[in-house]
């Protein structure tokens, strides 16, 4: 099993070696999607 966090948003995943590549992709898109919508909220927050 190997232990790491993201950053982002600072969660803890457990993962089996065999899944390392697959969740990484998985970490990637869901840090794209929340780099995204941070920057949906910031446009958002500069408009008012």
């Amino acid at each position: 099993m190997i232990k790491f966090c993201t950053n982002h948003n600072l969660k803890i995943i457990w993962i089996r070696p065999k899944d390392t590549a697959n969740s990484f992709r998985l970490l990637e898109q869901q840090h794209i999607k929340s780099e995204a919508a941070d920057r949906r909220r910031l446009q958002t927050l500069q408009k008012k």
